[in-house]
């Protein structure tokens, strides 16, 4: 009998674990760091995004400590056998920074009960290796750290043979000019030749342009729609399958209407690019509907936010009015 009481109260103990647990959770900002690309070679620019989201979390209640423009080196170790020299010159490879950060910005999407901010930092490393990147500090209501998986980066040496470049040395000519004449007369034709061949090519282009008529991009977007069975997906609750698929049918379809490549862009780059390519006049009446399908397409992905079946049908029908309008226009 004893042993059965003990039994109960122990498992009573771990269900009001777990329920305090998950009801701390529903209103804990949830953090998710990425970074792109995960492996370069010295030298290349890295986007370090940290996306920080929840529900129930007010953004007065976080703090985030972005770092500025900073060159940071790598820890030095010395060495207790070696005499200590205060007047020696540095090593040229000590001058050489482990990774600098070049910009550090932070966009604040949040929405009344809905926190949506990302951080993005642009930096490059300068030396070979596997490397964590840094730890950006975020505080929860007050004091309260909030941990997060800090992504790993790997850089490559951009020769990492270590080969010799071929080198010729200079053409003496040294009265050699019937060289220099048939050097000249063969660049002169290879030029007529390619000059050709590129006026051959864009003429046959331009026939097969003019021989069939282009498929409208909103005909193209309600086929892919229609492919996509975005209802069904809905119904059957295949939130992730949706929000990817709607994301690319979408970015498809702008970069048909407008000329872009939007298809490997952020929503931050689309906004951006936008700005650009449409009338100021276009891009204000449609400006916010856009990005709030996309913020809420980024919080499905990312910050593992799952909408209710009203929020995607709606989003479903705001979307193909949306690519209607902007076809009219």
């Amino acid at each position: 009998m004893k042993k059965n009481i003990s039994t109960y109260n122990i498992l009573t103990v771990f269900c009001l674990f777990c329920f305090t647990t998950a009801l701390h959770a529903s209103d804990y900002p949830l953090v998710k760091a990425v970074v792109n690309p995960e492996k370069a070679t010295v030298g290349t620019l890295l986007k370090y995004r940290i996306n920080i989201a929840g529900k129930g979390v007010k953004k007065e209640d976080i703090e985030i400590l972005l770092p500025g423009e900073k060159i940071c080196y790598p820890e030095k170790k010395e060495d207790d056998n070696a005499a200590k020299d205060d007047t020696s010159e540095p090593k040229p490879e000590d001058q050489v920074p482990l990774y600098m950060i070049h910009n550090a910005k932070k966009d604040d999407r949040s929405e009344e009960d809905m926190l949506d901010i990302t951080v993005v930092l642009e930096m490059s490393f300068y030396r070979p290796g596997s490397y964590s990147l840094p730890d950006v500090e975020i505080r929860y209501a007050g004091n309260e750290k909030v941990g997060y998986e800090v992504p790993v980066v790997t850089i490559e040496e951009v020769n990492q043979q270590g080969t010799m470049e071929d080198i010729e040395p200079p053409l003496a000519l040294g009265g050699n000019y019937t060289r220099l004449i048939l050097l000249i007369a063969g660049i002169i034709v290879l030029t007529l030749a390619a000059v050709f061949i590129v006026r051959a090519v864009l003429k046959r282009r331009q026939e097969k342009l003019n021989a069939v008529p282009p498929v409208p991009p909103l005909e193209i977007f309600l086929r892919d729609l229609a492919k996509l069975d975005a209802g069904k997906l809905i119904a059957d609750n295949k939130v992730e399958e949706y929000v990817f698929g709607i994301s690319m049918v979408f970015r498809k379809y702008l970069s048909s209407l407008l000329s872009i490549d939007a298809t490997e862009m952020t929503s931050d780059e689309i906004d951006h690019l936008l700005k650009k390519v449409m009338g100021g006049d276009l891009y204000s009446r449609y400006h916010d509907v856009m990005m709030q399908s996309f913020h809420l397409w980024d919080l499905s992905k990312f910050a593992e936010f799952t909408p209710s079946r009203e929020i995607l049908t709606a989003n479903l029908e705001k979307t193909e009015k949306l690519a209607r309008n902007l076809s009219e226009e």
